[in-house]
């Protein structure tokens, strides 16, 4: 992740922010169900490399323990939250 370059950009990134929140609330439960599913396959196939990503960026935790987190934030968090919807 690149650091954000100054105040007039980080206001723009916000502004894109609110925006996206705005049309977000705005949406049915069956669209966000998707949205969530879309997600969580997502992260769960790159989970390898966020895990990778995390380490570099940090530089604190161990790659192997990254991914079995990403996997339980991905997949395991989704099914569970998704029987009960």
């Amino acid at each position: 992740m690149e650091p954000v370059p100054g105040e007039d950009k980080l206001n723009e990134l916000m502004a894109r922010v609110n925006k996206a929140q705005e049309a977000y609330k705005g949406l049915n439960q069956a669209t966000i169900d998707s949205i969530f599913k879309a997600v969580s396959i997502a992260a769960g196939n790159e989970r390898i490399k966020l895990a990778e990503m995390a380490v570099a960026e940090t530089g604190i935790g161990i790659v192997e323990d990254k991914v079995i987190k990403n996997h339980y934030a991905s997949e395991i968090i989704y099914n569970k939250v998704g029987a009960v919807s």
